[in-house]
């Protein structure tokens, strides 16, 4: 008899459930760039000196170092900060047979031109006072976060619109963002400049724009 009557309850109430509705999720990636103006022209080069006495290589280094300095802040108005010395080494050379050569002492020295106009210019004159390579020229800025933003904005909006194109594919014509992953930024391109020998009038180096790069990951549910 207790038996039926809860039988009969079962049969009176219904099952209660959570019915869930399966999402349907696209994961796209977006790319995002903007452009980044040149505050400055970083380069360096060095100054070699060869002598057989050791200590009249580095005499005569030093002071070849500190005459170009100089001349480079005194004929280019370069501040004290932005042109110095950065190593000096000292060293014995040997030919392949052994045989000892002059020893050669070397200056290395970091140049920030902020003067943009003038960097063709400023690369003849470091010739003409006897600097023997430029190693490296870059195109540098003071500040790049107001473009890392703009440029992980657009990456956004990028795989936003391509999320979009595959709804719209699916008869959807919404999507909302559950999971956003940003990927490694980058500056393109960094510019490596080798010079050796004599340096030509027209450099084959131009000042130009900079571009960070930004990479999302992004989930959207399609509504």
């Amino acid at each position: 008899m207790i038996r039926t009557k809860i039988a009969t309850l079962l049969l009176l109430f219904p099952v209660l459930g959570i019915h869930s509705e399966s999402k349907q999720i696209i994961t796209v990636s977006g790319t995002g760039i903007a452009v980044v103006e040149t505050d400055y022209v970083q380069m360096t080069f060095a100054v070699e000196v060869e002598d057989k006495e050791a200590k009249i290589a580095q005499e005569k280094n030093l002071q070849r170092a500190a005459n170009v300095i100089q001349a480079l802040s005194k004929e280019f108005k370069i501040a004290s900060k932005d042109i110095y010395t950065t190593d000096y080494t000292l060293q014995r050379q040997y030919l392949e047979e052994g045989k000892q050569r002059p020893y050669l002492a070397s200056s290395g020295i970091l140049l920030k031109l902020r003067n943009l106009k003038v960097y063709k210019d400023l690369l003849l004159e470091i010739q003409k006072l006897g600097v023997n390579s430029v190693s490296g020229i870059e195109f540098k800025s003071d500040s790049t976060t107001k473009q890392e933003k703009e440029a992980l904005v657009a990456a956004y909006q990028d795989a936003r619109e391509k999320a979009l194109i595959l709804a719209n594919s699916l008869g959807k014509k919404e999507v909302s963002a559950v999971k956003i992953i940003e990927s490694d930024s980058f500056v393109n391109p960094t510019v490596v400049y080798q010079m050796k020998g004599r340096v030509e009038d027209s450099s084959p180096i131009s000042v130009g724009e900079r571009k960070i790069q930004a990479r999302v990951t992004a989930a959207f549910e399609v509504k």
